[in-house]
């Protein structure tokens, strides 16, 4: 497993993985697939970015 920092390439599986979170397990998160399915790919893509001063980490099995 490689644990390491998420850049703007990841955020369209991040998007995907935790927009099918949200609808499997909705309790588990303090937000709802409603108000996050319309986020725009490049808000994501800003957050994951080096200068936004976040540090979003994932883990990913095989290849990342």
């Amino acid at each position: 497993m490689l644990i390491r920092r998420l850049v703007p390439t990841d955020a369209a599986i991040y998007q995907a993985l935790r927009l099918a979170a949200l609808r499997e397990s909705a309790s588990a998160f303090s937000a709802r697939y409603e108000d996050e399915c319309d986020t725009p790919l490049a808000t994501l893509e800003a957050y994951m970015a080096a200068e936004s001063g976040r540090n979003p980490f994932g883990a990913f099995d095989g290849a990342g």
